[in-house]
């Protein structure tokens, strides 16, 4: 049996919150699955988190994000892309926006391959769907931020 040690990336997740307390998310589709995940992806070179989540959000939803805002999850998770495994560690920030039309921007050639959309989703859509999310608790954690607002320290997260 060989074991392979998988790539280290940190990564930046905005949670996209309107005035009518919607949540912006990504959906994404690879190998027969589909999920949907807040806009964010990897640090480039020399990037702070904040900066890759500016730039990310960007990228993704046309959006041009002033401060990424308060820090209030940490996530970590393995996956498989593209034939690399991955140890994925990701900050996630929130940020309270108008709402606005999202488009992307500029997807890179590994998210033209799986990007397959954006939604604005209201509490009750995100809870009464059969959609898969990341972190699949998703739902709930963005009720509890909602209600009861950011965490005095970043939260931990399952998958």
């Amino acid at each position: 049996m060989t074991w392979e040690t998988p790539t280290v990336r940190s990564a930046a997740r905005v949670l996209l919150l309107d005035e009518d307390r919607r949540v912006l998310l990504v959906r994404f589709h690879y190998l027969g699955r589909s999920w949907w995940v807040a806009p964010g992806g990897g640090l480039e070179d020399d990037e702070t988190h904040e900066d890759a989540a500016r730039r990310e959000v960007a990228e993704e939803t046309g959006f041009e994000l002033e401060e990424p805002g308060p820090w209030v999850w940490t996530r970590e998770h393995v996956f498989r892309f593209e034939g690399r495994l991955y140890r994925q560690q990701e900050r996630y920030f929130l940020a309270e926006v108008p709402g606005f039309e999202p488009r992307p921007k500029l997807l890179g050639a590994a998210e033209v391959g799986v990007f397959s959309g954006l939604r604005w989703w209201t509490l009750p859509e995100l809870e009464d769907t059969d959609e898969e999310f990341a972190p699949a608790d998703l739902p709930v954690l963005v009720r509890n931020l909602v209600e009861e607002g950011p965490p005095g320290r970043p939260v931990a997260v399952g998958v």
